[in-house]
């Protein structure tokens, strides 16, 4: 069992500069493999800068955010195995989730015809066999990685191959066939200037990458520059 104390420094300094969304899936990780002594406290301790991107949704009240912001943290312990129910958290520890689509209801079309939108360009652009970058952002819940598995799916039953990974293993395991970029490109974890991916191009893995007709990569902000640039040379 981890200190507490170490549990709150890691949360405090990743709070520093990490999304929201990358927040809770360390608090959701802490949980499961540190066994904090008091996970309510650390939870009302953190509650807020794990929140900061459901705030921005408009017209939503503060019971109805830590709802979206339990049923994310619910989310990412199912991916590990887990219930929050497992931990008590709130005073009520049989809480129940069913509210949450009501609460977005708002706001569901308006991502509905967002995520439309840039399924239809980004597939444009693939079948059409012409390169682009696309960045993907919005707040947690609205359904980015919905998109990408949808993404990832429709070129894939066309017979295209489609790599997906993400920076962290959390969020490459809710992604079909995801890995980690260090995994998946072989980058470098202790990354300098003069470093680059360690692949030939002659290999199996290149020859992978470059018959791609898509890579996503999930919580990509997250990343270090130097790792993307290192990436964007290897492309």
């Amino acid at each position: 069992m981890a200190s507490d104390n170490n549990l709150v420094d890691c949360m405090s300094e990743a709070a520093n500069y990490q999304m929201p969304q990358s927040l809770r899936r360390l608090f959701a990780t802490l949980l499961v493999y540190c066994n904090p002594a008091n996970p309510k406290e650390l939870w009302q301790t953190f509650e807020y800068p794990m929140s900061e991107d459901f705030l921005l949704i408009p017209n939503i009240q503060t019971d109805n955010i830590r709802i979206l912001v339990l049923n994310d943290i619910n989310n990412i312990l199912h991916s590990l195995g887990h219930n929050i129910n497992e931990f008590t958290l709130i005073s009520n520890n049989n809480f129940s989730f069913s509210t949450s689509s009501t609460i977005m209801q708002q706001p569901t079309d308006i991502h509905l015809e967002q995520q439309q939108n840039a399924y239809n360009v980004i597939l444009s652009r693939i079948f059409l066999n012409k390169p682009g970058a696309f960045f993907v952002d919005g707040p947690g819940g609205t359904g980015k990685t919905y998109l990408y598995r949808a993404l990832l799916a429709t070129v894939r039953s066309k017979g295209f191959i489609a790599l997906a990974t993400a920076t962290s293993g959390v969020a490459a395991s809710v992604l079909p066939g995801g890995r980690t970029a260090h995994s998946h490109f072989k980058l470098p974890i202790d990354i300098h200037d003069n470093h680059g991916c360690n692949i030939t191009k002659q290999s199996s893995l290149a020859s992978l990458i470059r018959d791609a007709k898509l890579i996503v990569w999930d919580e990509v902000s997250m990343a270090r520059k130097k790792l993307i640039e290192t990436f964007d040379l290897l492309l």
